[in-house]
């Protein structure tokens, strides 16, 4: 049986893998392979550039802005795309998101290639990527790109998120962790936080603020904390919200 009420505020939502839910100990989203944990990471703490809309039925199909105020039109006979971004994000450690996170994320995964995830796509196709101004990112292709574009909207497990750059710059992207539960760093654009993990448990809890709901962009999620556990050599197709 499922709670098909309304929902309410607080609570802890608990989910049932079907099997263990390490992690390689890596939150980095250019290296994280473990479709469990990469699940987990955007799902509930990264935002993209471009999402869609979180609708049941056909509506659940369209691309929407996020990160970015809208989705980009290609011009320069497809070779050039501009991204416009919202002003006023914050990564949860209280610096400003700006173009230059995303100039700084591209740039490295073209440079690092093949040493890490998604680094051959953006070598391939990417000629060059700059910020204009602080809310504005412009990608050139070397040929026309179209697929590309789905690298930086989320969709199941493909997505490319900008890294904050003050945490990664001058780390060796191909050994760094970028996860730290006892000094929060786990440095995200989303409403949550990891707060405990293990081989057989990840527990996260809501912020207290989120960028996204003080201007009313997004609500805050009615449910405080959420618990994902293996289920017991079967798969459990359901979630439990209990206050």
């Amino acid at each position: 049986r499922h709670d098909t009420g309304s929902p309410a505020k607080g609570g802890v939502y608990r989910v049932g893998w079907e099997q263990s839910v390490g992690f390689t100990d890596n939150f980095d989203p250019t290296g994280e392979y473990l479709g469990q944990a990469w699940g987990l990471y955007v799902n509930l703490l990264t935002r993209p550039l471009i999402g869609y809309k979180h609708q049941a039925g056909a509506a659940g199909n369209d691309l929407i802005g996020d990160l970015a105020t809208d989705v980009p039109t290609a011009t320069n006979n497809g070779l050039t795309y501009t991204y416009k971004l919202r002003t006023g994000i914050k990564w949860s450690d209280g610096e400003p998101f700006s173009s230059d996170d995303v100039v700084y994320t591209l740039s490295s995964l073209k440079e690092l290639g093949a040493k890490v995830r998604w680094g051959v796509d953006v070598q391939q196709a990417v000629e060059s990527v700059a910020a204009t101004d602080a809310s504005t990112v412009v990608i050139k292709f070397k040929n026309p790109a179209p697929r590309f574009f789905d690298l930086l909207t989320y969709k199941y497990d493909i997505g490319v998120y900008p890294v904050p750059k003050h945490i990664y710059d001058g780390q060796d992207w191909t050994s760094f962790k970028a996860f730290d539960i006892a000094n929060d760093v786990l440095v995200t654009t989303g409403p949550w936080k990891l707060v405990a993990a293990s081989p057989d448990q990840k527990i996260h809890d809501r912020r207290d603020t989120w960028w996204a709901a003080t201007p009313g962009l997004y609500s805050m999620p009615k449910i405080e904390r959420s618990s994902v556990i293996p289920s017991s050599g079967r798969r459990l197709e359901r979630a439990s919200a209990i206050n």
